[in-house]
């Protein structure tokens, strides 16, 4: 008994003495900001890190949405080091990895769904004098609730004790429970204003975003000292996330084609603006939606389902991924004809045909002339990641392919909030 109480004595000495040690670590680092929300906080954690490195200071950071990526204080890019699947704990390693190279400002995307885990990542590991949550929406309801009320709870558990915490969020009952948080937190909260980003500065980003994203990031920018007029050039120049979608127009087997990844817009209020106004812009085109479901992401997929057949409904339907029969099953509650669903998933015979072939098999299924795609619900399956990497090829592998850019006159085509790029190409598109 005493030798196993002195090596659990021992133990608890040698966790105190490391959390100790990375403690003094942290305090080396005069800012440490971490992003949360629902959507937007890719982008935000780019734009943060831009404008940290046009002040001068040496800035990490780390996203976590689309493709996890590493940036450093150039700007340059990697992808973030794992073994196996996203773990939490990788957060520990990246920030020792980033103080042992200098950083006096570190900008982490909070990776986490779990508020158990969003909690442990706020008070244990990054410690943040500045926090931010961009926004609060409907989405992994699993984990954090099915009311707006119940996410914010969840999302506010990253609020920092004696900071600042930055929000885009315009809800009057959302920014009180914030508030509140804030205030048992001893954190000073600061809302960021839309209306103060103008559509000109808007339209000199060549990708959809939001003037909530931007406004919070300039926000920053005074906190910092930061001019504005540098705080904008440096967002401009930044590198916009894989999941911000730009447009492609194409030319396919004497078919026209535009195609809007939209799989990482997981929530339900964005997806139909985003959805209306690229509707908008292409009225005459036969509307073609790709479900793109996953056995971890069930929640979702009667909500698109219903949004793409009864409430925002489309002409076609193809699905990927997962819970296919579910799919056809509420399509047809819906009323919605399934001689119009295209089946490529992992219920389907074609789950392992590569991109082009999933290409053909829906371009083949489609009379039409004039076809707009839109990639729907998630990222990341087997079927989407084989097409986005084909299309992401076409140059190289399909000479016959001719590709032109789609420009478009945006100054009339914002959202409330956003807009869609003046240079419309194709990317790829948090989780």
């Amino acid at each position: 008994m005493i030798i196993v109480a002195a090596t659990t004595l021992l133990f608890l000495i040698f966790v105190l003495l490391q959390n100790y040690s990375y403690s003094l670590l942290l305090r080396g680092v005069p800012y440490r900001v971490h992003v949360n929300g629902i959507r937007g906080k890719s982008s935000v954690t780019r734009y943060i890190a831009a404008i940290f490195r046009k002040a001068d200071f040496i800035t990490y950071a780390k996203t976590t949405g689309t493709q996890a990526r590493i940036i450093d204080n150039e700007g340059n890019e990697s992808e973030a080091p794992r073994n196996g699947s996203p773990n939490v704990n990788e957060q520990i390693t990246i920030i020792k990895d980033f103080i042992s190279k200098g950083a006096k400002s570190i900008v982490l995307e909070c990776m986490a769904i779990n508020p158990l885990y969003q909690e442990w990542l706020e008070n244990k590991v990054i410690k943040s004098n500045i926090s931010v949550i961009t926004n609060v929406r409907t989405d992994h309801t699993d984990y954090m609730g099915d009311t707006l009320e119940s996410i914010a709870k969840s999302l506010a558990t990253t609020i920092p004790t004696n900071g600042i915490l930055i929000t885009g969020e315009e809800n009057p009952d959302i920014i009180n429970i914030l508030k509140n948080k804030c205030e048992k937190n001893n954190t000073r909260m600061i809302v960021a204003d839309k209306s103060t980003v103008s559509d000109e500065e808007l339209n000199n980003f060549d990708y959809y975003t939001h003037k909530e994203n931007i406004a919070i990031a300039l926000e920053v920018a005074k906190i910092i000292g930061l001019e504005r007029s540098k705080a904008m050039e440096s967002m401009f120049n930044a590198n916009p996330d894989p999941g911000n979608f730009k447009i492609k127009s194409i030319m396919y087997k004497n078919k026209n084609i535009a195609w809007a990844n939209l799989f990482a817009i997981n929530d339900k209020e964005s997806f139909i603006n985003v959805t209306k106004e690229i509707y908008s812009l292409y009225p005459k085109y036969t509307k073609v939606i790709i479900l793109n479901n996953r056995f971890d992401r069930p929640s979702r997929v009667k909500l698109f389902t219903d949004i793409v057949t009864k409430e925002h409904p489309v002409n076609k339907i193809v699905t990927f991924g997962d819970f296919e029969e579910a799919v056809n099953k509420y399509a047809k509650n819906n009323g919605f004809n399934l001689n119009y669903v295209l089946n490529l998933g992992n219920s389907s015979r074609k789950k392992l045909i590569e991109g082009e072939e999933l290409f053909d098999a829906i371009i083949e299924s489609i009379k039409q002339k004039n076809i707009l795609f839109v990639g729907a619900v998630n990222t990341h399956t087997e079927q989407a990641d084989r097409l986005l990497e084909w299309m992401s090829n076409f140059d190289n592998n399909l000479q016959r392919l001719e590709t032109k850019e789609a420009l478009v006159n945006t100054s009339n085509n914002n959202l409330s909030s956003g807009k869609i790029g003046k240079n419309f190409n194709l990317r790829g598109t948090h989780e």
